[in-house]
């Protein structure tokens, strides 16, 4: 029974370092093909932590993926070196989240998922026209060191870390606040749950989630 219980952390470390070592075996097809699946896993389970377990569909989830990698390789092609652009991603991308809720969670059901729909066009029409900071249709043109390999490594750091944090919520306080205000949110506020700062700050993480994926992106 307990070689039984030990079985699913055996096979989840040797599936960990089955993906570790597909970048360094020179098949570069299952290396692009596993490094999709990453970034599925990464965006669905981050945006679960929204829709899912707070019950707020968050249709513009795929936006903040687009500022964490235009941040990403704006601040990189700037000069400066890969760390403080992977932090100026995150940074920049917290920000406009955290900006972005205050009227967002204003707004319940449908509204709110209109709304944050309303965000990939909006932020799609001025990708195009901030020429100067985007460059435009064109895009931006990273290093070349920035290729499939750091790429696919960052992605699979990225994809252990959403699902830590994942577990650590199902049976964290916060999880339990996100799920009161899932079943009923004014009830949630009535018991002492801080519905709209726990709301701004489960927005705010998976926020931060996809622009991790982001600068995954561009390296490609």
């Amino acid at each position: 029974m307990k070689a039984l219980l030990r079985l699913p952390p055996l096979l989840g470390l040797g599936l960990v370092a089955v993906l570790l070592a597909l970048p360094f075996s020179g098949n570069a097809y299952l290396t692009t093909f596993a490094f999709t699946v990453l970034i599925a896993y990464i965006l669905g389970q981050s945006w679960d932590w929204v829709a899912g377990e707070m019950g707020y569909v968050n249709l513009g989830h795929y936006a903040f993926y687009g500022i964490g990698a235009y941040a990403f390789a704006i601040v990189l092609v700037g000069g400066s070196p890969f760390w403080l652009a992977f932090v100026a991603a995150l940074g920049v991308t917290a920000i406009a989240a955290r900006l972005l809720a205050v009227p967002l969670f204003r707004l319940h059901g449908d509204y709110f998922a209109f709304a944050s729909l309303a965000l990939l066009p909006l932020l799609e029409v001025l990708a195009y026209n901030l020429t100067p900071i985007t460059r435009g249709a064109d895009g931006i043109v990273l290093p070349v060191a920035q290729v499939l390999k750091p790429a696919y490594l960052i992605a699979l750091a990225v994809c252990l870390i959403t699902f830590v944090v994942t577990l650590r919520i199902h049976g964290a306080r916060f999880g339990y606040a996100l799920k009161s205000i899932r079943n009923d949110e004014q009830v949630a506020e009535t018991v002492g749950c801080a519905s709209r700062r726990s709301s701004a700050a489960c927005w705010c993480s998976p926020a931060c989630s996809a622009p991790r994926r982001g600068l995954c992106r561009p390296g490609r």
